[in-house]
């Protein structure tokens, strides 16, 4: 026998606590009324049931407005006109206006604010996958048909495509939940993601001097020492390419480059512990004196975009296949190999927040700029391994022949 749910009492109403997302609490006498309880503390009363196969959950009233008993009563209601054959949940939405999902999508562009590249991707991914359903009511959007969905996507377009589309759709409920635009469950919520093979590609000592060479052979020293830069300490690329002088701090021990949360894709402060083959390209870029970035433009601003750059520099190395996020990669593999802790790549990569001051020397900064140490340490000596490689080959290049040519008499 299934255990019995405790009935609701004025009691245990009073002592509902609003937490970090809302939650719900059923009523052991009526099946199927809930309390649910906001992140800001409204009490509010549904009913959830089942119609057309489908958990539906239908708005009752405000708590301490609709008393419980009252809210027992409607419940009540609702589930004789479910038995009877009734669609009450269709009928509140179409009678309450409920937005369709094409216009959840427009407020949510307008109100939610996102990077320029993400909010790019995400409209993309509308327009492509979601937009057929802009006509459907929200609310009414079943979660087989998103499942279903979810798998066309992965057969046609392949399994990244698909988890990314179902974020997007996940999150843009959640908001619409949130913000009291829609009542009901998030259809996205809880869906298995399509497994996805590993991204990331990795190094090989033999790679990465060819690499090296590449970016040695770069005529703009800027490309030179971002591509450098990003190979010695994991920053993610847009990061380091908007990275400003004002954050640059030498002083500290060890010299770090301090992204404020505005700056960085977590929105948390990421501090770029630098060893000293990263100190020493930093200082010998030559925008040092003369712009606020890192990395300017002719413009003025900071640089946008390094493909075309990164094209010419992998095809040079002979990696067509290398991402400019598989340097990244690199770098925590790297730190892998040398047996360091999850903890220290994490704070390598930015994977969590770094609290610092210039005041104090904090253990985890110096431990993490051990391990970059070492890091660049066999950089240095891949790249040192290059210089001694083309010398050699220098000096073995026997002496050009002269020969003399005597005009005919």
């Amino acid at each position: 026998m299934p255990k019995r749910l405790p009935e609701l009492t004025a009691a245990r109403l009073s002592r509902l606590k609003p937490r970090d997302r809302q939650y719900e609490v059923r009523d052991g006498a009526v099946p199927g009324l809930v309390i649910r309880v906001q992140p800001s503390g409204v009490l509010r009363w549904g009913f959830r049931a089942r119609q057309d196969g489908r958990l539906r959950y239908i708005l009752i009233g405000g708590h301490p407005e609709l008393s419980l008993a009252a809210a027992r009563i409607r419940a009540r209601a609702l589930r004789a006109r479910l038995d009877a054959g009734e669609r009450p949940a269709d009928e509140r939405a179409e009678r309450r206006g409920e937005p369709t999902l094409g216009e959840l999508w427009q407020d949510y562009k307008k109100r939610h604010r996102k990077a320029e590249r993400s909010a790019t991707e995400d409209e993309r991914r509308w327009a492509r996958q979601l937009k057929r359903w802009e006509s459907k009511i929200a609310s009414s959007i079943p979660r087989r048909d998103v499942a279903r969905l979810m798998h066309r996507i992965a057969e046609q377009s392949g399994p990244y495509e698909a988890n990314r589309t179902l974020a997007l759709l996940r999150h843009l409920y959640r908001w619409a939940i949130d913000q009291e635009l829609i009542d009901g469950d998030n259809p996205a919520w809880g869906l298995r993601r399509e497994p996805e093979a590993p991204r990331e590609r990795a190094l090989t000592a033999t790679e990465t001097r060819k690499l090296l060479e590449a970016v040695a052979a770069e005529p703009d020293p800027l490309w030179q020492g971002y591509f450098l830069l990003l190979l010695l300490t994991g920053c993610r690329r847009t990061e380091l390419l908007s990275a400003r002088w004002q954050w640059f701090r030498p002083d500290h021990v060890p010299p770090v480059l301090v992204l404020p949360r505005t700056a960085t894709k977590q929105k948390r402060e990421h501090v770029v512990v630098l060893s000293s083959e990263a100190l020493q390209v930093l200082l010998q870029l030559p925008s040092r004196a003369t712009s606020a970035f890192l990395f300017p433009s002719d413009k003025g601003g900071p640089r946008t975009e390094p493909k075309r750059v990164w094209q010419e520099v992998r095809t040079r190395a002979g990696l067509g296949d290398l991402r400019i996020h598989d340097l990244r990669h690199a770098v925590g593999s790297s730190l892998g190999d040398a047996r360091e802790s999850a903890f220290i790549i994490k704070r390598a990569l930015g994977h969590s927040q770094l609290a610092t001051t210039d005041r104090y020397v904090h253990p985890e900064l110096e431990a993490t700029h051990r391990a970059l140490e070492a890091h660049g340490a066999k950089l240095r000596a891949l790249r040192s391994n290059n210089e001694n490689n083309e010398s050699e080959q220098r000096a073995t290049v026997p002496p050009a022949t002269t020969v003399d040519v005597t005009p005919d008499e």
